[in-house]
């Protein structure tokens, strides 16, 4: 009787110990949903950065003026966000402003605004340099996603950045590589654009990457810059797409043809559109130099005012060529030692824009007509001395239908012409004695 009752006890114990392991496993399966959920909606979420320019007017008083926000808000197969709202926080303060989530489930204010009036980001209390802003959709607060708000000074000076392929070795690999195990950076990269930043320059990220991205993509800069042996990318804006995982692929693909890159040149206008007050554009130039890795990224840099000579296109073995002159570079790192040449100091380049001292060669001319070489004005030669000095001349037409006043011009019997340089196209009359 009492070995009965023991077994009977037994078997009870072990049950209850039974019960007590499912409900826990229920338990942390039901945690496990719940964090599921929120993960899910955290990786259908991005954000892309804020620029953020400070404007002091002649009054004293300053005015701000950013980028499009570019926030989408996440959501699974099952999760319909449509008409919810998505609160802001800044610096961890939560906000009066917010989003409504629209078509597509990309976010907006107000009458579909993509970005809040200058009184309103004043509201803010903005800081200078890094902000973080936050987003948290309404109905489930648990979840929030990232972004950077960066204000910087109306004189700042931009260096443009593509990701994939120009930072990256591979288009298509650069994202994963470094979880892979192998280096995804071109080598030298980093300590190249810490020496652009030395000289007062600030990079621009932009990349075509799908905004569900934006925050792996900050990871993997970051990680980037501790894979070049202590040299970091420059912290800086990162501009993406607004488009999720598979258009902003499709798109990648079909940019692969000619033409501007349209997402770049977009996000580029809007760039150049917060250094406008009252419409009116205060700086004559906002973008300083671009690095890419496709002929599409040339074309929106130089529709954007970058200056010709100052966009470098590299290649899968990391080559850079100067898109102007054709110069080579076998890496970054041959291209580090003639920073300061591209590169000058910013407060030193600034001051001859102010005093009108600098020429940049792409805005000179008339681009319909212009030589495709730096434009030399008419100086005619004596061609009584035995020796003439050591260019060759562009000769113009005349600047008017205006027949010339008698000029005497030189005798050219005699004298051979050739085209200055192989492969080029004669645009003027080029004179060799």
């Amino acid at each position: 009787m009492s070995k009965w009752l023991y077994n009977l006890s037994a078997s009870q114990a072990q049950r209850m110990s039974w019960l007590s392991r499912a409900a826990n496993k229920v338990a942390t399966v039901a945690s496990s949903v719940s964090a599921k959920t929120a993960s899910v909606l955290d990786f259908h979420s991005g954000a892309a950065d804020v620029i953020v320019i400070k404007h002091v007017l002649a009054n004293g008083d300053v005015e701000l003026c950013s980028t499009n926000w570019a926030v989408h808000a996440g959501r699974d197969n099952k999760t319909t966000l449509s008409e919810e709202t998505v609160d802001i926080f800044v610096n961890g303060r939560p906000t009066h402003f917010k989003m409504f989530v629209g078509e597509g489930h990309n976010c907006t204010f107000g009458g579909g605004a993509l970005r809040p009036a200058p009184e309103d980001l004043e509201d803010l209390e903005l800081r200078d340099g890094l902000n973080e802003l936050g987003f948290s959709v309404s109905s489930a607060p648990n979840t929030r996603f990232t972004a950077e708000l960066w204000v910087w000074p109306a004189d700042v000076a931009i260096v443009l950045c593509d990701i994939d392929g120009t930072i990256t070795r591979s288009d298509i690999l650069g994202y994963g590589a470094h979880k892979l195990g192998f280096d995804a950076a071109h080598s030298g990269v980093s300590e190249a654009f810490q020496a652009i930043g030395r000289q007062g320059y600030r990079t621009v990220y932009v990349s075509a990457r799908p905004i569900t991205k934006a925050a792996k993509t900050r990871e993997m800069l970051a990680m980037i810059g501790r894979q070049e042996g202590g040299f970091e990318m420059p912290r800086g804006p990162l501009i993406t797409t607004s488009e999720r995982s598979l258009a902003a692929l499709v798109r990648s693909f079909r940019r692969r043809g000619g033409g501007a890159d349209d997402f770049k040149v977009g996000a580029l206008n809007d760039i150049a559109s917060a250094f406008e007050v009252g419409g009116r554009r205060v700086r004559p130039r906002v973008f300083y130099g671009g690095f890419g890795n496709r002929a599409t990224d040339a074309q929106a840099y130089s529709n954007a005012g970058v200056p010709k000579n100052r966009i470098f296109i590299i290649d899968e073995r990391s080559r850079l060529s100067l898109r102007e002159t054709r110069e080579l570079f076998d890496s970054y790192a041959e291209l580090l030692g003639e920073i300061p040449r591209f590169f000058p100091p910013v407060k030193d380049v600034q001051a001859k824009e102010a005093a009108k001292e600098v020429v940049y060669e792409d805005e000179d001319d008339d681009q319909s007509s212009a030589p495709s070489g730096p434009y030399v004005p008419l100086t005619l030669p004596d061609l009584n001395s035995s020796i003439i000095s050591g260019r060759s001349l562009f000769l113009s037409p005349p600047p008017s239908p205006t027949p010339p006043s008698p000029l005497p011009y030189p005798d050219l019997s005699g004298v051979s012409c050739s085209v200055s340089e192989p492969g080029t196209s004669v645009q003027g009359l080029v004179i060799r004695v």
